[in-house]
């Protein structure tokens, strides 16, 4: 809803895609500077802290894309990034808020390119298939990250089941000897 909004404030018929565009880049920045100005610890160990972030990388990647021609631009698969992002950072709610949005947003500009860009070639084709990998895309990354990452920790556990079981024998052998040594 908050994507839409902004969209919808930002692009009138009085803004123009340069005006838009600065505008953009100066509110990133600054979130950008307020991302960088908090404590790490905040940032790192907080999850709600660490969606908003990748939350606003989101917006502001749509906003940039928006005010340099939308679906258009060459650089819409640029939201996939975050996504891959919040598969990793993220527990699985957030991570699939963070792929509504992303979503959501390539739908907008989807449903609001202008038709004349339509018709030429039949270039809808085109633009709905391109909303059609991007939606595939995010829910590939999703579904081959998390499987990775469940790999990783399944391993991770075992080698610490591992290691705690060479301990206790090696706490068995080093009793044993000493039994073995005072006998």
């Amino acid at each position: 809803a908050a994507c839409f909004l902004y969209f919808t404030f930002i692009n009138t018929a009085a803004t123009s895609p340069a005006t838009g565009l600065i505008t953009t880049i100066i509110l990133g920045g600054a979130a950008t500077l307020c991302g960088l100005l908090l404590p790490r610890t905040i940032t790192t160990t907080n999850v709600f802290f660490r969606f908003i972030y990748l939350l606003s990388d989101v917006i502001f990647l749509a906003a940039v894309i928006h005010f340099t021609g939308g679906i258009i631009n060459p650089f819409t698969s640029s939201l996939l990034v975050p996504i891959a992002l919040a598969v990793t950072l993220l527990p699985r709610l957030y991570t699939l808020v963070l792929i509504s949005i992303a979503c959501g947003i390539y739908g907008y500009w989807l449903m609001s390119v202008d038709q004349t860009h339509m018709a030429h070639h039949n270039f809808s084709l085109h633009l709905y298939g391109m909303g059609i990998n991007f939606l595939l895309s995010a829910v590939l990354l999703t579904i081959f990250i998390s499987h990775a990452l469940e790999s990783v920790k399944r391993h991770e556990k075992a080698l610490v089941a591992a290691r705690e079981k060479m301990i206790k024998d090696e706490q068995l052998v080093g009793i044993a000897s000493l039994t073995a040594n005072t006998a």
